[in-house]
């Protein structure tokens, strides 16, 4: 039961964290356009 909670953990932590990247890497893409533009 430990182990699956420390699995559901990580699992929340890494999504979030690549939801994060994805938030940045969106808005760096924009701001490029931007400025491209």
């Amino acid at each position: 039961m430990a182990l699956f909670f420390v699995l559901g953990f990580w699992f929340l932590v890494l999504g979030v964290w690549s939801l994060e990247f994805g938030v940045w890497s969106l808005e760096f893409g924009v701001g490029i356009k931007i400025i491209a533009v």
